[in-house]
């Protein structure tokens, strides 16, 4: 890390001592229910833009992660979150309805290369803090690199949004997803793999999530916690790219603790 992300960093850790491991304290532990409902997958975010929509996760109450590519040369863009895992839609408070947020800046990593899908990751600011609740809650990430080596495990969840015709709202499908080697995706692309990707995907033909939609896994800490490992790049069918989260623990750190040192925002930003 700089100088300047460190020093963020160690006042960041004393305002939140005895969990300063977590980039949100307050993040998503594995079961989450309120009364007879049963709430999955509180992070994910519907990223709206003028001509697509992609995925993208809560990682903080007014940050979500997507890929460069999601939000790359697109205008405004709205974020929408909360979704609800029950087949229970009618008499519903409105207190679990879907939110939106505008979003007031848009971070795209400064060596992002459309290219080659290299360093694929963005942060969107929201204009407003986000109202933590049973059905909307960030996804972790741990900022010590070696409690989460990404290398160890042999499968993910992955997580996309669907909307089907029995719903009058979009709902998340979850499923596991296989690690595979890097060379699988370079044969897959045609294109060379940084340290910073990871290899994924299934043995039957079933298609990749989507561009921005997480890679996850549960780890404990003190209890099951869900953790953020990656965000899709890129795929198909089968075989799914994407950029590994915990490579840039020290410029999502210098976003979200506004260290304009190790991130400038004039080069960075892009301001709705």
């Amino acid at each position: 890390m700089s100088f300047a992300v460190c020093l963020a960093f160690l006042w960041w850790m004393l305002a939140n001592r005895g969990s300063a491991q977590l980039l949100d304290v307050n993040c998503a532990a594995v079961s989450t229910h309120s009364g007879d409902l049963s709430f999955n997958s509180t992070w994910m975010a519907l990223v709206v833009l003028p001509n697509k929509t992609c995925s993208g996760a809560l990682i903080h109450k007014q940050f979500i992660i997507t890929s460069a590519s999601c939000i790359f040369k697109q205008g405004n863009a709205i974020v929408r979150l909360g979704q609800l895992n029950s087949d229970k839609e009618h008499g519903i408070s409105d207190e679990y309805r879907i939110e939106e947020y505008q979003v007031h800046s848009s971070y795209i990593h400064s060596f992002y290369d459309e290219n080659n899908m290299g360093h694929d990751i963005a942060l969107l600011e929201l204009q407003n803090e986000v109202l933590y609740k049973a059905n909307i809650r960030s996804i972790c990430i741990w900022l010590n690199e070696t409690e989460v080596d990404t290398q160890m495990y042999t499968s993910f969840n992955t997580a996309r949004w669907v909307i089907d015709e029995e719903s009058t709202q979009p709902r998340v499908l979850t499923s596991k997803i296989r690690h595979f080697t890097r060379s699988r995706c370079q044969s897959a692309f045609k294109i060379h793999l940084r340290s910073s990707h990871i290899c994924a995907g299934y043995e039957k033909n079933i298609k990749c999530p989507g561009i921005g939609s997480p890679l996850y896994k549960s780890i404990r800490y003190n209890k099951e916690l869900y953790t953020l490992f990656g965000i899709q790049s890129y795929g198909d069918f089968r075989t799914c790219l994407y950029t590994d989260v915990t490579s840039y623990i020290d410029w999502i750190l210098g976003i979200v603790l506004s260290v304009d040192v190790i991130v400038p925002k004039n080069s960075h930003a892009q301001d709705s």
